[in-house]
């Protein structure tokens, strides 16, 4: 090929170490977008099985979560889970009595 490098020599070239940035720098993007996918699917988890099931606040929460993605998930795990896990602490602590 006049001029130019070929396919196999583009490869050699970058496994030869000459972009260890680049590599490093696609793991750090490919560990970040894992993560992220693990926290949506937890959260998604964590909403369905551990929201309350009264009037559709289960299902809203859900949809937020699905539609949302990361973002809402997490909404969900800064807004939501705080309080639900509050509302369960003071029900634990009252025996299961409503506050007046």
């Amino acid at each position: 090929m006049a001029g130019g490098c070929t396919p196999k020599d583009r490869l050699r070239s970058r496994l030869s170490g000459s972009n260890h940035f680049d590599m490093v720098l696609e793991l750090l993007v490919l560990t970040l977008f894992l993560a992220a996918a693990a926290f949506w699917i937890k959260m998604v988890i964590e909403c369905a099985t551990k929201e309350p099931d009264t009037g559709n606040t289960r299902i809203v929460w859900i949809i937020i979560v699905v539609l949302g993605g990361i973002v809402g998930a997490g909404i969900y795990y800064f807004v939501r889970r705080p309080q639900r896990q509050w509302d369960m602490h003071e029900l634990e602590s009252d025996g299961g009595r409503e506050h007046a």
